[in-house]
């Protein structure tokens, strides 16, 4: 479910915090020069809580993008369950359609983006601002963070985004959580649990639709993927597979009767081909 705000409710939704902890939370990327003036900046995607006011999980990346969305959702979703809410900027990459970019629409007949399938899967509304100013708090730890953490990176002499991504998680994030985070205004918390048998990693990806070739091949991006045919099948031509591209790079083909599906990637030229 997709809730946008006019200005009136922004504003006032913006007063008004989550009363429990995972009832909302924010994702947000924050570009800076997180390893000082004389270094290239890169983006720090990070979620956070609504309720209390602490960071969940976090990663530096060159930019915001599809892959870096999904995984810090899983970091949060594996640790502490769904939240009721993503509180997000309509301005940012979640509703973009651009070629290449972060959330491209995934067919003719759906007006969805990835993010927006992945959350509607799961339960998770997902509540789309109109201006960065209608995420003021979210804005404000921006803000601090930008002025502690560029500090404490430098005095690490921490310069590149793996070793930046463990430190703010494992040693940044619970030093932030325990000096400013506060106990939400109801103890009772609104996570839930991931149902049994879900795998997180094949709802927080993006997908598309394939017919598998007469040689027993798959296009994606330019590549040919030779499908290894299941036990008790010479092939699957012609059989409609779903492409899932996770968020470490892996390319994974699932057949709704057989399952995930085995396959090694043959190069080829790139080419134009669009989902069915």
């Amino acid at each position: 479910m997709e809730v946008t705000l006019t200005m009136e409710q922004v504003n006032r939704y913006d007063l008004c915090k989550a009363a429990h902890e995972g009832d909302m939370i924010f994702l947000d990327g924050s570009p800076h020069h997180w390893f000082g003036p004389d270094q290239l900046p890169c983006c720090l995607l990070h979620s956070n809580d609504d309720a209390t006011g602490k960071p969940l999980w976090g990663m530096f990346l060159p930019a915001e993008n599809r892959d870096g969305s999904f995984e810090v959702a899983y970091r949060v979703f594996h640790k502490h369950g769904l939240p009721g809410a993503f509180y997000i900027d309509r301005a940012s990459q979640f509703t973009t359609t651009r070629h290449g970019g972060q959330h491209v629409k995934q067919g003719p007949d759906t007006a969805d983006t990835h993010f927006e399938r992945a959350m509607r899967e799961l339960g998770v509304r997902l509540i789309f601002a109109h201006s960065p100013q209608a995420k003021g708090r979210v804005e404000r730890l921006n803000g601090s963070f930008q002025g502690r953490l560029v500090a404490e990176l430098c005095h690490e002499g921490i310069r590149d985004n793996a070793a930046a991504t463990r430190y703010f998680n494992q040693t940044f994030v619970p030093r932030y959580s325990k000096r400013f985070g506060h106990p939400p205004a109801d103890p009772t918390a609104a996570w839930r649990l991931v149902k049994p048998g879900i795998d997180l990693r094949t709802v927080l990806c993006a997908k598309c639709t394939r017919t598998v070739a007469n040689d027993n091949t798959v296009r994606l991006d330019g590549h040919i993927y030779q499908l290894l045919p299941p036990e008790g099948r010479c092939h699957l031509v012609h059989a409609k597979i779903e492409v899932q591209q996770w968020f470490d790079g892996t390319v994974h083909f699932h057949h709704h009767e057989h399952g995930f599906i085995k396959a090694k990637r043959i190069k080829s030229q790139p080419r134009e081909e669009a989902a069915e």
